[in-house]
């Protein structure tokens, strides 16, 4: 009896030492970081929006998360974050959505698949909502009605002549109600819409998923380069910037038409404020900036969008994104960039001629002078001041009545008329600048 119980005692602390084991081991495992997951299968239709959200952990233990999909024309991601995104569907069929997952020193590639289903669907059933079996029943009556009312006379001549709106077209010999759609196709021509809507394609287009930059390119001292971490795919992406105006670029001059308007839309991101401007020059003029969009990145993909009508006589236009305040200079990121025409384009022909009414016409009575800034190249230029003299009553010098204009030349050892020497106490100028009106002087002449 006592070998009995000793033996049980000996059991019984086996029993225990393996659950205390047992249990610190589901402690540690327990403490371990949890992966992140991703649902393996889910669906939208078309125009629908949904949220992938990755679970199993916190936000706050995500680094940092990169989204892509490999149909861009099926689905389209947007407002990524690093525990989420949101899809839209497109167009129908397979999709597939890659979430790279960064944490703490370890990668987690998360992938699902997103089926994109007609407007319609319903995922319940499986058959477009509104029937009851994947196939539509027959009925008596053709589903399709015909949109222009027949004139004509069927290929084999009826028995009984068609009434205005047949309920069916005849197979050969009509009857009075077909029950099934007619194998013979009436040859009327459809009545067409007198406006047809136009097809939208972009004058430019750059989304570099191919790794072509095709003619974007530097601005400044920016080298550009193709890079994997864009909006969509791949991007373009600024580097060893010195200054906030150098950044991407691509000279659109070829591609555009006086007078017409294009609309803007390109995803950027940036430590800063970015900024989508046109460099425009007009004959030989200056160039001046246009801001065509400006919005606040802070890091993220932002999408800049606007406008610009090409002015008469524009002989340089170059588009590109930058980044405002002179001391931003980190990179920048360019991608999905479209340029698209949407009003169409006047008459070509002698710029002073267009337009026929003019603003010293319509605000004279008004302002009285209506003027411009012009430079001495605008000046000498027939063609400019052709122009200028039917839009202007009057002008201002840009550049040459500037001060460094003015007063930049100098002069040693002889004072100037008029200079005061001495101001400062025991101070002696060495170089004296002297008033140069010659530039003034050759506009008053033109």
């Amino acid at each position: 009896m006592r070998i009995f119980i000793r033996k049980l005692t000996v059991l019984l602390v086996i029993i225990s030492v393996m659950f205390s084991i047992a249990g610190k081991d589901s402690i540690t495992y327990g403490a371990r970081t949890a992966k992140p997951k991703l649902l393996k299968k889910t669906t939208v239709t078309v125009s629908q929006s949904k949220t992938l959200t990755i679970k199993n952990v916190k936000k706050s233990k995500i680094k940092k998360t990169s989204w892509k999909v490999n149909n861009k024309k099926k689905l389209r991601l947007s407002g990524r974050k690093k525990n989420k995104a949101r899809i839209t569907g497109l167009r129908a069929g397979k999709v597939k959505v890659t979430a790279t997952v960064k944490m703490k020193g370890k990668k987690y590639k998360l992938r699902t698949t997103v089926q994109v289903r007609k407007k319609g669907w319903d995922s319940k059933d499986k058959v477009p909502k509104g029937t009851n079996s994947p196939l539509p029943e027959m009925t008596d009556t053709p589903t399709i009605t015909p949109e222009v009312t027949p004139t004509f006379m069927p290929e084999a001549t009826p028995e009984v002549t068609p009434k205005a709106s047949p309920e069916a077209t005849p197979e050969v010999t009509p009857k009075a109600s077909p029950e099934t759609t007619p194998e013979v196709t009436p040859k009327a021509s459809p009545e067409v819409s007198s406006s047809p809507q136009p097809t939208e394609t972009p004058v430019v287009s750059g989304d570099f998923d191919d790794g072509d930059m095709g003619d974007f390119k530097g601005r400044g001292n920016a080298a550009v380069e193709i890079s994997d971490d864009g909006y969509e795919g791949k991007c373009l992406v600024a580097k060893g910037r010195t200054d906030a105006w150098h950044g991407i670029q691509v000279d659109v001059n070829n591609l555009v038409q006086e007078g017409n308007t294009y609309s803007f839309s390109a995803f950027g991101k940036s430590t800063g404020t970015l900024k989508l401007t046109m460099a425009v020059k007009i004959g030989s003029g200056q160039e001046s900036y246009i801001e065509i969009s400006q919005k606040v990145s802070d890091g993220d993909w932002v999408e800049l969008t606007g406008s610009y009508t090409i002015p008469v006589g524009v002989t340089s236009l170059l588009l590109y994104l930058e980044t405002t305040g002179d001391k931003n200079t980190d990179d920048i990121y360019l991608d999905n960039l479209k340029m698209v025409l949407t009003a169409g384009a006047v008459p070509t022909g002698n710029p002073t001629e267009r337009p026929a009414g003019s603003l010293k016409d319509s605000f004279a009575p008004i302002f009285g002078k209506v003027g411009t800034a012009v430079s001495i190249s605008q000046m000498s230029n027939t063609t400019d001041m052709n122009f200028i003299k039917s839009q202007y009553n009057s002008v201002t010098l840009e550049n040459e009545m500037k001060p460094d204009s003015i007063l930049g030349t100098t002069t040693r050892g002889t004072l100037p008329d008029g200079y005061i020497e001495n101001i400062t106490y025991e101070y002696k100028d060495t170089v004296y600048p002297v008033l140069n009106l010659d530039k003034i002087e050759r506009a008053i002449d033109l």
